[in-house]
């Protein structure tokens, strides 16, 4: 709950301006507090505004914020399942507004803001890079920092088996992920086409269900 508090928060102050505000290849330098010029919902050449890399999309501005507020706050949500119960509290919130407000709009920037990647021919549809392994990235960090987790090795460096606590909430947690996806993938074509989100809902849920077997 509080990583989604502060992510909001911090993306909203900083984060988006960085990751979508017109800038240079690096970062975005406009847009702060979602401020500045902006004529969402008009498209391409009959854009005017500080966002120029969403400028693709008929959607209100604040549909396009909401929409990749998710996307931040799910790139600090994966290190919280690296780092979980091993890291003291004040520390992950630092960690989260780091990571949400600065570090995860920079890359993000670089990818889908008009950046240097996003120059070179860089695509990313639903975030498995931009998203996920920058999450993933981040989480890794975490670990090694924390080293591993207390108890898990015996002092001969055997493995101590530490068995799952709640196989109730990991089957909510899988369930909750596998529905999140219809959300995330068709939602990221910013627009009601029903061909493309039947395709990606269809493709989404034989990913899950492949997965799972």
């Amino acid at each position: 709950f509080v990583v989604f508090g502060l992510s909001s928060i911090a993306f909203w102050i900083v984060g988006f301006a960085i990751m979508f505000g017109d800038g240079n290849s690096f970062m975005g330098l406009n847009g702060w507090l979602l401020g500045g010029a902006d004529n969402s919902p008009l498209m391409g050449d009959a854009y005017e505004g500080v966002f120029g890399s969403l400028n693709w999309t008929s959607v209100p501005l604040l549909a396009k914020f909401f929409f990749q507020l998710a996307f931040a706050a799910t790139a600090g949500t994966i290190v919280s399942g690296c780092v979980a119960e091993r890291i003291h509290y004040k520390a992950y919130m630092v960690f989260t507004l780091v990571l949400v407000g600065l570090s995860y709009p920079i890359t993000g920037h670089w990818i889908w803001g008009g950046g240097w990647l996003g120059s070179m021919g860089f695509r990313d549809f639903a975030g498995s890079t931009v998203v996920h392994s920058v999450g993933g990235w981040a989480g890794l960090a975490g670990i090694f920092l924390l080293g591993p987790r207390l108890g898990k090795y015996k002092a001969d460096g055997k493995v101590q088996p530490i068995q799952g606590h709640s196989m109730a909430m990991v089957f909510l947690g899988g369930l909750i992920l596998w529905l999140g996806w219809f959300g995330f993938n068709p939602g990221s074509t910013m627009a009601v086409d029903p061909d493309a989100i039947a395709m990606i809902v269809v493709t989404t849920n034989m990913a899950c269900a492949a997965s799972l077997l």
